[in-house]
């Protein structure tokens, strides 16, 4: 993108800030950048995921199936960061220093109009390298992250807002809001 700025903040369109933020909540003053996120296990990740269930006799490719692809990428066999949806803290050198060294890398990930197994995430590839290097650092997303998705359950959009509305969260995540019921839409527009 011409003119991003070398450190550059990725907002997807379901999140929002729920509270004040600071350079810091994204950039240490040592040069690291803050990843929410957690250290999982790629074995263990892939081993349940094997177990998952197909749709339409199919196993849909997810966002874990992506961050997995880009931990092997980076030549990561034993652990992966597991972000949630957060906002994500990037640099374009990292990105630039990269594809020039693996172009065909980029081509690979932008080459599919909807997602298919040999995806990657660019962001966790992104993470993955500064992690690495030791200028990544690692914030569990938990107790930070309010996250919402559709569910056909009696009140549950009260209960998550009520929880919100108690909670001392950094962001917030509708994800998929316009799935949920109508009145359950109706009622997070009006908390937004």
């Amino acid at each position: 993108i011409p003119g991003l700025s070398e450190h550059f903040i990725l907002f997807n369109d379901d999140l929002m800030l729920a509270a004040p933020a600071s350079p810091e909540d994204f950039f240490m003053a040592d040069g690291r950048l803050v990843c929410y996120a957690d250290r999982h296990s790629r074995k263990l990740t892939a081993f349940t995921r094997l177990l998952k269930k197909k749709k339409d006799d199919i196993k849909p490719f997810t966002f874990k199936g992506a961050m997995l692809n880009a931990a092997r990428l980076t030549g990561r066999s034993i652990y992966y960061l597991k972000m949630d949806h957060t906002p994500k803290a990037l640099l374009v050198s990292t990105y630039r220093n990269y594809y020039q060294e693996h172009p065909d890398s980029m081509i690979l990930n932008i080459s599919h109009r909807f997602r298919e197994v040999d995806d990657y995430e660019a962001q966790e590839l992104l993470y993955m390298l500064l992690h690495k290097q030791g200028r990544c650092h690692l914030i569990s997303p938990s107790g930070i992250l309010f996250f919402m998705q559709p569910k056909d359950k009696p009140d549950y959009v009260p209960k998550k807002l009520k929880r919100l509305k108690k909670g001392h969260y950094r962001f917030c995540c509708f994800n998929s809001l316009e799935n949920a019921p109508e009145e359950d839409r109706k009622d997070v527009i009006r908390w937004i």
